[in-house]
Parts: structure tokens; C-alpha cells; sequence
């Protein structure tokens, strides 16, 4: 019934003091409560944050909010694929306060989600946006779509938002740049680069695979499945390139040997 519980089975701890700064809850039960935290606490600070979906945001009456954004629609660029970067013309854009300081620390976020599981430089554009996304604060224009290449070409995710890469496709999508890619193809894409990849790459191969051959690697024109949340695929090693020729080249040996005798 809570997305998080802060201290339910004992603020035990010598500071219970609760932070909750520039995050994106998205409920799609559409009921319960987005932050349930034990009674008795000092007051919990929100600040900047995105409770969308239904719901009651703290079960802390005497909470401390300010800037967050809890009816309406945020305008993500696509939910239903659980990319929640906000979209030019959002209500969040520029819309958030400043979360002050601590004598410990500062409050204001400094880095932000790239699917999956990387982080990477929040800058601030104009006024802090609500939400765990800053719009054109990140190199990023997208997470958590896309599902892997297709032929090395194009990848299944089309044109718009990268997982951690720049600008155009997601992840395995045709042109932009995907996890640690330049300004081609996502995770086993086409054109640009995946991950480590170059020119017409998929993950860890260039445009003939790893090896240099066609057979090393994933290069461009072959099919390789791979999920945008770091699942399994099937790709050749460049170990796998060297080490038939090795095995030909023995075979080659022998063959001449009992020739010979």
C-alpha cells in the first residue's frame, strides 16, 4: 500500500531526519501512499518531486513540501514504456524550488538516471525542473525503450530519446546514440555505435566485428537479441574468429602430414 516506508519498524537510528528531493513516483495501482513514514519523526522534507498516478502523498501531516508536482499530467515522453524524462511544454519545466542546504550537505541533485543502471550530470537549465529528470539538463533523451537491434541497421526503439546517449534513438533504435554511444545506433544498432561499438556496430564490434572478420563480434547486418535492461544476447567473441582459424590452420597441418606418409 506505500511506494517507500521510512522508519516503520523503528527510528532507531540517532538521526531520523528523511530528504526526499527531486524524485519521480509514478503509482499505476492508482491508490495507496507514496511515502508512509512512522509516527513521531521530526518532519520529513519533499522537495521537487513527482507524485503522479493517484493517492495520498505522505502519510506525515506535518511534513515539510514545497515544489512538487501532484495533479495533472507531467507530460512524460512515454510512460507506458517507463521513460519519465519530461517533454518540452511540461508543467514540471521550471518549475521546482531551490531545496536548500543542510549543515551536512547540499540538497540540490547533481546527477540522474540513464537506463540501465548508469547515472550521469544533472545541469540545471534556467529554473531547477520538478522531477528526477532535468529537460536538455542531460545527455539522455530517453529510458527504458527500445528492445535491441534489428539487422545492424535500425533498431526496434525508432528515432526519438536515447538510453544514455545523446540524441535520436533508445536502446538498439537507428539514429542517435544508445548506451555509451556516439551519435548512431543504440545497444546492437546499425549506423553509429552500441556499446564500445563504431562505425555500423552492435555491442563491442566495428563495422566487420571485433576480429575483423565478418564472423567476430556483432557486426553490421546481423541480428542480435538484446533487451534494453541489460538481459542476455547471443554474440560472437573475437576469440571465436581467431580460434577457427587456428583450428583450420591445424587441420590444414595434419592433412598434409598423412598426405606425406
Amino acid at each position: 500500500g506505500a511506494m517507500m516506508s521510512y522508519a516503520k519498524e523503528g527510528a532507531s537510528n540517532p538521526d531520523s531526519r528523511l530528504f526526499v528531493i527531486n524524485n519521480t513516483f509514478v503509482n499505476d495501482r492508482k491508490s495507496g501512499t507514496f511515502i508512509n513514514v512512522q509516527d513521531g519523526l521530526s518532519p520529513i522534507l519533499l522537495r521537487n518531486n513527482i507524485f503522479t498516478g493517484g493517492g495520498t502523498v505522505t502519510s506525515q501531516a506535518s511534513a515539510d513540501k514545497a515544489g512538487n508536482f501532484e495533479t495533472g499530467d507531467p507530460m512524460f515522453v512515454n510512460a507506458s514504456a517507463f521513460d519519465y524524462h519530461l517533454t518540452a511544454g511540461s508543467p514540471c519545466e521550471n518549475a521546482g524550488v531551490d531545496p536548500g542546504t543542510t549543515p551536512e550537505l547540499a540538497l540540490t541533485p547533481d546527477l540522474q538516471y540513464v537506463h540501465p543502471a548508469k547515472t550521469e550530470a544533472r545541469a540545471a537549465v534556467g529554473v531547477i525542473d520538478i522531477g528526477a529528470f532535468e529537460l536538455g539538463g542531460g545527455s539522455a533523451g530517453a529510458g527504458g525503450s527500445g528492445t535491441g537491434g534489428a539487422s545492424g541497421a535500425a533498431g526496434a526503439a525508432g528515432a526519438a530519446g536515447a538510453a544514455g546517449g545523446g540524441a535520436g534513438a533508445g536502446t538498439g533504435g537507428s539514429a542517435g546514440a544508445g548506451v555509451d554511444g556516439g551519435a548512431g545506433a543504440g545497444v546492437d544498432g546499425g549506423a553509429g555505435a552500441g556499446i564500445d561499438g563504431g562505425a555500423g556496430a552492435g555491442t563491442g564490434g566495428s563495422a566487420a566485428g571485433a576480429a575483423g572478420s565478418a564472423d567476430a563480434g556483432t557486426g553490421a547486418g546481423e541480428t542480435d537479441e538484446s533487451s534494453d535492461d541489460g538481459g542476455c544476447s547471443m554474440t560472437h567473441k573475437p576469440g571465436q574468429a581467431w580460434g577457427a582459424l587456428g583450428l583450420g590452420a591445424l587441420a590444414m597441418m595434419l592433412l598434409a602430414r598423412r598426405r606425406r606418409g
